[in-house]
């Protein structure tokens, strides 16, 4: 179960409910995915809210921090489900309660004597990007989107790449148009 602290020293928990209604991941796996969204949709109810996929709070106006710790927890809990088990040993993984430590570590004498390093959540850096020439911006169109939807070009970071260089690729390979210099603006978690 992810915790962590908010800055007034507030603990924060998440749990992952469709463990909690299959009761191990094993169960969960087996289970198939309608069955999953069906549990969640009865925690939810018996909260007397609703789920929402973490995506849709893309747009949220909460405060970036909160949204920084949601972030933190999905991947802790998309860890835990995904590497319940150490690579090294095969004994299962657990986390530290009071800390904010976002790695899952092992307890197995195997792994103590070798400093096994434990498991953190994987990433996926991304890049999204504003291509302009003069007053005009370059602009993407899946055909999904509804009429007169566009939007900027985004895509992931491969191994060993820049963020330039994943810029030019990306611009390249949605549109063909080759980018020149690559300015830097900002990021978030």
């Amino acid at each position: 179960m992810p915790v962590s602290r908010l800055p007034s020293g507030a603990r924060v928990v998440a749990v992952d409910l469709a463990m909690k209604a299959f009761g191990s991941e094993v169960e969960m796996a087996a289970a198939g995915k309608d069955e999953v969204r069906r549990a969640e949709d009865d925690f939810a109810s018996a909260l007397g809210g609703k789920f929402a996929p973490i995506y849709s709070l893309r747009h949220s106006t909460a405060p970036k921090g909160d949204l920084a710790l949601l972030g933190k927890c999905h991947a802790l809990l998309r860890t835990r489900m995904k590497a319940p088990f150490c690579p090294t040993s095969g004994h299962r993984l657990s986390r530290t309660e009071d800390t904010d430590e976002v790695r899952m570590h092992c307890d197995s004498p195997i792994c103590k004597s070798r400093a096994c390093q434990g498991v953190y959540p994987s990433v996926a850096p991304i890049v999204i990007m504003t291509v302009t020439k003069g007053d005009q911006i370059l602009l993407g169109r899946k055909r999904m989107f509804p009429p007169g939807m566009y939007s900027c070009l985004a895509g992931f970071l491969e191994s060993g790449e820049t963020i330039e260089d994943a810029v030019r690729r990306e611009v390249k390979e949605e549109t063909a148009v080759d980018v020149g210099r690559v300015e830097y603006i900002a990021s978030q978690p």
